[in-house]
């Protein structure tokens, strides 16, 4: 144990799975002393990219403790801890040494390489190369054999233009020390701006690149953001003699990623430059995004100022990737000729993604979704929540996690639909008040984002998790507001012939129009036995295959057609598969952002309850074991009792029996003297057991009334929130998971409003969001013809006759109706379908 005279933290102590190890912190939390039972073990640094540190979680992983222990306690995942265990037992010195050196060990870009590109890039410089970051990746492939990229080499040409800068002011001049002319270098520039930025000499076969210079005007949009970046965060502009233009482009990317909102709202973002010549042609990896381009333009004035960062989020929504991570694998360039300069780095998205959630954004980009999508126009809504199981460590609370059918760490974000399945409101919460509460304040805040009046008549058809007499009183009470529901609890044997009201039948397409499935329905329409002010349908739903279920809808409105009631409720499937879609193709099931919010901050914004006590709740059920253990041992008791009087029965049974004469010493007799002699041990025996048992008892009841008297003077019931901020728990901070979410949304209801024309014109529902799905991110050329910018599509894989006719359809239909670039120029925009045999690649070596 730890010498008396200091003090130490037990932060591991001895349980069933770990009978010997204790682990102490110091004062300072700077060292673990590992205690073996009473003998000091070791002493290793608390530090977790300390070998020792490692070895040492290793060793008690290896020792078979319990993982979630030596989780809170390392405050590592048990991953982590199982990789270490199991290098550690392999025997493999690689992947141990790799493991205690941690992620710097497994660095790409080493020492080595650094001093080679300290060494090479003054070279490079000198002979007036200006693609020299290129040029180092491919001479560290070829010399080291390892790959990196030209981000892994910013931070070192960075302090290597540091220390040039330096030198130019101590008077020796940044140029005469690389020995590049300010003329020559702003040439090069000129030349690696135009036409670096895409792959070199891709054109249609209509007529070559103009002037063999690639991407006319693309310097200017590469620089614009870099531009504007240095200024936002005052970086000294160089006059032309000491810093050339590609220079002042890679100062200007290194301030943009330290400033996450460098780039300003106002900047005006041509892709095309004055100087492109009719004919004029480049290579595009994202050339499908331009069928949104209403859409891309419009996100961005959801808001004043306009924001041209949500244009991109969503463009990149659409290109494909579903979360800030995922946006690395986008061609930036291409982005940056499509939709204007970029937010270039995931921190500074990510940064932008944050502020941006503080404001109203979110709620801006929902109405301007609910406007597009007609839902101004509409009365009916579905409302459920979506749950996202959490498994991170934050102490989040509980709820019911369908996915794992298991109440855990949940995140749930309510949903409204319109009936045709296009989500159009949501917000995120916790567990901190179910659905039945959080239902009022949900209608209230959608009603002010989607800007509909208090007074219009909604209906919201939402399943079992609203049953409950108050939310049916509060429906009642509530002159705007319809519900309709499922009957909870309904067990079917309901249905009477003789009362059949009407019926009606639902008809679903499978793989085409024309392949129909017809259910059909069957009801009863009658006031409700436990509420006469609410009316019941009672509905057989006959299946197509011919099977047949009895459930029960419940709704406050008498008014009501029965038969959209009941087309109303059996139509909840396209929410449900909503669901599904957004998770798989839009990523709606990420958590976005896992920083915290304690329920402290949360004091003045939540609503207050009683619950009941923790503390009460524990002493309930501390004297309900006890209750059941002593239940146990009376019973034991009492089969003790019964047991001994059938003993004494066959005891008075056998002292009655006489034996005399020669057969008092035969086989008979002695059986009965063995038997006596056992029942009268097995008396004895009993006595002592009933005796131990008797004591037992007397504790238990002991037990039993003392914790009786204790929940007696303990409070029943506590405050809600006083209890959370006591226990430390903490709600996740879904500011940016909204707002990226939202995106997300406008993405999905614009894919969808873009789909409609080719699945109708394709009429094969199996593929044709896949197929649709592939052009929209397909790349192609831009063609500017002098009127219009011609983009001509190359799907990944070549089309078949009838594909191409159908899409050759469907793009004629969107060009008559005269699509403009999302700039706001008003420039038109047409659309080709292209094949690769019309393709001229060329290459120009480095």
């Amino acid at each position: 144990m730890p010498h008396p005279t200091e003090a130490y933290q037990l932060i591991l102590g001895p349980d069933k799975r770990n009978p010997s190890f204790c682990l102490y912190t110091d004062a300072e939390e700077k060292e673990l002393h590992v205690y073996y039972g009473l003998e000091l073990l070791e002493v290793v640094p608390n530090d977790r990219d300390s070998p020792a540190y490692r070895l040492l979680g290793a060793r008690l992983y290896n020792a078979n403790l319990r993982v979630g222990t030596l989780e809170a306690v390392f405050g590592l995942d048990r991953k982590t801890l199982r990789q270490w265990g199991l290098a550690l037992r392999s025997g493999d010195r690689e992947w141990l040494a790799g493991v205690l050196a941690g992620r710097w060990g497994r660095r790409k870009f080493t020492l080595e390489m650094e001093s080679y590109v300290r060494s090479r890039w003054p070279v490079l410089r000198a002979g007036g190369r200006r693609d020299y970051r290129r040029r180092l990746v491919g001479e560290l492939e070829r010399v080291f054999g390892v790959k990196v990229s030209g981000e892994t080499l910013r931070s070192v040409l960075g302090q290597l233009r540091e220390e040039g800068k330096r030198a130019a002011g101590r008077g020796e001049g940044l140029s005469s020390s690389l020995g590049v002319s300010a003329t020559g270098a702003s040439e090069e520039g000129k030349a690696e701006g135009n036409g670096g930025a895409s792959p070199a000499g891709a054109a249609l076969g209509l007529e070559g690149a103009a002037g063999g210079s690639g991407w006319p005007g693309s310097r200017e949009v590469a620089g614009g953001a870099g531009a504007v970046a240095s200024e936002a965060t005052q970086v000294p502009e160089s006059s032309p003699g000491s810093l050339p233009p590609a220079e002042s482009e890679e100062v200007s990317c290194v301030s943009e990623a330290k400033s996450a909102l460098a780039l300003p709202t106002t900047s005006k973002s041509l892709p095309l430059g004055e100087d492109w010549s009719a004919g004029q042609t480049a290579w595009c990896e994202h050339a499908g995004l331009l069928l949104f381009g209403e859409a891309l333009e419009g996100a961005s004035r959801v808001v004043e100022p306009a924001e041209p960062w949500l244009r991109q989020a969503l463009g990149s929504v659409l290109a494909g990737a579903v979360n800030v991570e995922q946006t690395k694998y986008l061609s930036v360039e291409d982005l940056d000729l499509l939709l204007g300069p970029q937010v270039r780095g995931l921190g500074a998205q990510r940064q932008r993604l944050k502020a941006l959630a503080q404001g109203p954004s979110a709620d801006r980009l929902l109405r301007w979704n609910s406007e597009r999508v007609g839902a101004d126009a509409q009365t009916d809504f579905y409302l459920d929540p979506h749950t996202k199981h959490y498994t991170g460590m934050a102490a989040v609370l509980k709820g019911w996690c369908p996915t794992i059918r298991w109440a855990d760490k949940a995140l749930h974000s309510d949903f409204v639909h319109t009936v045709s399945g296009q989500p159009i409101y949501f917000e995120c919460t916790d567990n901190y008040e179910d659905l039945r509460t959080r239902l009022w304040g949900v209608l209230q805040r959608a009603r002010a984002a989607l800007a509909w009046p208090a007074e219009r008549v909604l209906t919201m058809v939402i399943d079992r998790a609203v049953f409950g007499q108050e939310t049916f009183e509060k429906v009642l009470a509530e002159p705007a507001l319809h519900l309709i529901t499922w009957q909870k609890g309904y067990a079917g044997g309901g249905w009477d012939e003789g009362k059949v009201s009407g019926q009606c039948v639902i008809e679903r397409p499978r793989n085409r129009a024309a392949d129909v499935q017809t259910y059909r329905f069957r009801y009863i329409d009658q006031p409700w036995a436990g509420d006469p002010r609410w009316r019941q349908l009672i509905v057989q739903a006959t299946h197509p295959s011919g099977r047949t279920v009895e459930v029960a809808i419940l709704t406050d409105d008498r008014s009501r057609p029965a038969v959209e009631v009941v087309r109303l409720m059996f139509g909840r499937w396209v929410q449900e598969n909503d669901f599904r879609y957004l998770d798989q193709h839009f990523g709606i099931n990420q958590i976005t952002s896992y920083g915290v919010v304690e329920y402290a901050e949360l004091k003045g914004q939540l609503t207050d309850r009683q619950v009941e006590s923790g503390a009460y709740r524990a002493l309930q059920e501390q004297a309900r074991q006890l209750r059941g253990q002593l239940g146990r041992v009376l019973w034991a008791q009492r089969q003790a009792e019964g047991r001994q009087a059938a003993r004494q029965a066959r005891l008075a049974e056998l002292e009655g029996v006489v034996s005399t004469g020669p057969e008092a010493r035969g086989a008979e007799a002695v059986a009965r003297r063995r038997e006596r002699a056992r029942l009268k041990g097995a008396a004895t025996r009993h006595d002592k057991s009933q005796a131990a048992l008797q004591e037992q008892i007397s504790a238990l009841e002991q037990q039993w009334e003392q914790i009786v008297n204790q929940a007696a003077q303990t409070g029943q019931t506590v405050s809600r929130l006083e209890d959370l901020i006591a226990r430390g728990m903490v709600r996740l901070d879904s500011g940016p998971k909204r707002l990226l979410d939202a995106i997300k949304v406008v993405a999905r209801n614009e894919f969808y409003r873009a789909l409609a024309p080719f699945r109708q014109e394709y009429d094969n529902y199996r593929d044709d969001h896949e197929h649709f799905r592939r052009l929209t991110q397909s790349a192609g050329v831009l063609r500017w013809n002098g009127q219009a910018l011609e983009v001509h599509l190359l799907p990944a894989v070549p089309y078949g006759a009838t594909l191409r006719r159908v899409w050759d359809k469907v793009l004629a239909a969107v060009n008559e109706g005269k699509p403009a670039w999302p700039d706001g120029s008003g420039r038109r925009v047409w659309f080709r379908l292209a094949s690769r045999s019309e393709l001229r690649v060329s290459l120009v070596p480095p």
